[in-house]
């Protein structure tokens, strides 16, 4: 019983929050962020921009960074199985 709960199937991980805090994100960030999420047994992640309350960061919500970079997210996820 210890042998499988140590090696949880990826159905029985947890899936996490993933925030993007008002325009603060670059393509390394989302590659460390991703590539601790593997490591620490996440399966997956849900998005969440979130705007209100927060210093504004460099990259514009809907600009073509922010769409590149979304892109990068998703190239990522599908690189490390999230």
């Amino acid at each position: 019983m210890e042998q499988a709960f140590r090696n949880l199937p990826s159905s029985a991980r947890a899936m996490t929050w993933w925030h993007w805090m008002n325009g603060n994100i670059t393509a390394d960030g989302i590659t460390r962020d991703f590539e601790a999420m593997k490591r620490a047994g996440v399966r997956g992640f849900q998005i969440f921009q979130a705007g209100t309350g927060i210093v504004k960061g460099s990259v514009n919500y809907g600009s073509p960074e922010h769409l590149e970079l979304l892109k990068h997210a998703a190239r990522e996820a599908g690189r490390l199985g999230l």
